[in-house]
């Protein structure tokens, strides 16, 4: 995704001065806004039964997803054609310096106070390395925008979650990473399309192509779970944990089929180029009008035959909701940047810019927001009046804490650092580019040294050689609690051993949820042949439940 997409033109020296299109702006609000509500269904806006509310809040996630894509290949290709394709090399690399000013000083910021609050520190301390020497192993992905291009698994959780907390959402800065890679060869080929027509015609082929791989990657799922089960083990099935499966990272999270988004939004902004300079007459007016129009009500429509039960569409289904939706975006998009109308001066006005500038900050701190406003809590509430009231409330303080937060963050964090790292890369000052080169280098070296400290034996790790060796252990799963909560403990208490009947107390491990009946989960391998365990106990497993380990004894 990415929320750094922009709209303003002054760039860099070079850059075709393309002017602003507001409504742009107000509409990455709106995407950040649509992942904020997705992810407050499980943290803010909790009723039971689910489906009422908080599972059709959560099919905003992937909606704001693909808006931000779509968006932000039409916002790129609208503001750095010339540049790349005019400059060659030299263009390519101030584009993505450019991007890199854009996206790096935030995330650095949010993924050292994720590392630094996060439990894989306390759990080195405690003596369990394992979760710590898996951050160390993902650290190089992160600092080089490359986790979400490959499938990883490591332990119990994948490449994209390996750190934990907030900075998992950065994912989509990766996938948006890799259509800056490729974005010169698209700008190429987009282009060479120059009459409304023959770019319509592409829009629509592009689309269909798309829809149709999309669909045959859903029609096989089944084939590549086998696959994927079968070289990384039960991890990668769906049925494990979805958001970790080998079928989820390829339809959602990997670059290599969301590209398709990214260059649908190109081709959208190729055509608003084409026809910018002509008027708009009344009648086209009425038309536009109309198209944006049909567009909005179609969002909803499109996510209810996606995931309705008594009224899903088998083709929009096998698409995903992410890639039916792309056309109808791209609608949106060029409709509200080329038309006036009430809703796109609405998209317009000074609020919704100002907090779409911001969007970035929303997406990458909304999660530390909800977080400290639950305490980890996430009570199951009926769907009652006074209920209903009382998390409209608390979702409405959670949305107006993470605005102000943003905006501070954006004018104290992103500008400044972004406005420093653009004067370095200005052609008149030799001694800073050498500086910006300095500055480029550092993610690459940083990877190194996590690289190299993640295969040196850490002092605090004892190796089992044989028996019970605990990976993750968590109390309080099902109550939203992060994972691995409680690792540290059954380390202490039944690594190396043959069998641990170990005694889930909440006076001794602290309450992490309170008001919610917590479970508790351990995965562990039996050494020497590595073979994973699992031992899982529902709710109230703190008041005194057993939890059984067990493992061969040695011949």
């Amino acid at each position: 995704m990415i929320i750094a997409t922009e709209t303003r033109s002054q760039e860099l020296r070079g850059r075709e001065r393309s002017g602003d299109i507001p409504a742009l702006t107000g509409l990455r609000f709106i995407a950040a806004l649509s992942v904020v509500l997705a992810h407050s269904s499980y943290r803010i806006s909790t009723f039971e039964p689910p489906d009422i509310v908080g599972g059709w809040m959560a099919r905003l996630g992937p909606f704001g997803m693909t808006l931000f894509f779509v968006l932000s290949g039409f916002v790129i290709h609208y503001n750095y054609r010339s540049l790349v394709l005019a400059q060659g090399w030299t263009g390519f690399g101030a584009f993505l310096w450019a991007r890199f000013a854009r996206l790096y000083p935030l995330f650095l910021l949010i993924l050292t106070f994720d590392i630094l609050s996060g439990s894989s520190l306390f759990d080195f301390v405690a003596g369990n390395v394992a979760v710590f020497r898996n951050v160390l192993r993902s650290l190089p992905y992160y600092l080089l925008f490359m986790q979400s291009w490959v499938y990883l698994p490591l332990d119990d959780r994948t490449l994209i979650d390996a750190v934990g907390g907030t900075i998992a959402l950065s994912w989509s800065i990766s996938t948006e990473w890799f259509f800056y890679l490729a974005y010169p060869s698209i700008a190429w080929l987009v282009v060479r399309a120059r009459h409304p027509i023959i770019i319509l015609g592409v829009m629509v082929g592009w689309s269909l192509l798309w829809g149709c791989l999309a669909s045959i990657v859903s029609d096989n799922s089944g084939e590549l779970e086998a696959w994927a089960v079968a070289r990384y083990g039960t991890i990668a099935a769906a049925g494990t944990s979805d958001g970790e499966s080998f079928i989820r990272w390829l339809q959602y999270y990997s670059p290599y089929l969301r590209i398709g988004e990214f260059v649908l939004g190109c081709l959208t902004a190729q055509l608003y180029l084409q026809q910018r300079h002509r008027t708009v007459g009344r009648r086209e007016q009425a038309i536009g009008t109309l198209l944006l129009v049909i567009g909005l009500v179609s969002i909803p429509l499109i996510i209810f035959l996606c995931f309705s039960q008594d009224h899903r569409s088998a083709l929009l289904s096998s698409m995903r909701n992410n890639y039916a939706l792309a056309p109808t975006v791209a609608l949106v998009l060029f409709s509200a940047a080329r038309y006036q109308n009430p809703i796109s001066r609405l998209l317009q006005g000074r609020l919704l810019v100002a907090l779409g500038e911001a969007s970035y900050s929303i997406y990458l701190t909304h999660l530390i927001v909800f977080i400290f406003i639950t305490g980890y809590v996430t009570r199951i509430l009926p769907t009652t009046a006074p209920y209903i009231a009382y998390l409209i409330l608390r979702l409405a303080f959670a949305v107006l804490m993470i605005c102000l937060i943003s905006v501070g963050l954006h004018a104290t964090v992103e500008v400044p650092a972004r406005n420093w790292l653009r004067g370095l890369w200005r052609p008149t000052r030799t001694g800073r580019r050498a500086l910006a080169i300095s500055v480029a280098s550092m993610p690459a070296a940083a990877a190194l040294v996590a690289l190299v400290l993640a295969t040196l034996p850490l002092q605090t790790e004892t190796e089992v050689a044989a028996g019970i060796r605990v990976i993750s252990a968590t109390y309080g799963a099902n109550c939203g609690v992060a994972r691995g909560n409680i690792t540290w403990a059954l380390v202490n208490a039944c690594d190396g051993r043959n069998s641990c009947d170990y005694v889930v107390d909440v006076t001794k491990l602290g309450d992490p949820a309170g008001g919610c009946a917590k479970d508790f989960n351990v995965n562990y391998a039996c050494m020497p042949d590595n073979s994973a365990q699992t031992t899982e106990l529902a709710g109230e497993a703190g008041l005194g439940s057993h939890a059984a380990l067990a493992c061969p004894a040695p011949p």
